[in-house]
């Protein structure tokens, strides 16, 4: 897994599901290999989601802890690629 910048986290009303958006440093959705990169470090976090979440629940006071989904964040990209085509 490349190292990511956690973006945004959505939490469902009853706090049972977290949703975890995503990005890489330097990230460009129209290069297939970063794409790609990204694809797979959203798989790589959803399969440590069980270890991610026991680390959470240790640091959390709460009697539960939510469920862990990743997303990838476009918004940073998209933000990126309006200002190219304003310019």
């Amino acid at each position: 897994i490349r190292p990511v910048t956690v973006t945004r986290v959505e939490l469902t009303p009853d706090a049972g599901m977290a949703t975890v958006y995503v990005t890489l440093l330097g990230y460009d959705p129209e290069a297939a290999d970063q794409r790609r990169a990204m694809r797979e470090t959203v798989e790589g976090l959803a399969s440590a989601s069980g270890l991610l979440r026991r680390h959470i629940a240790a640091a959390l006071t709460t009697r539960t802890t939510p469920a862990l989904q990743f997303k990838e964040d476009r918004g940073l990209a998209n933000a990126s690629r309006v200002h190219e085509l304003l310019q």
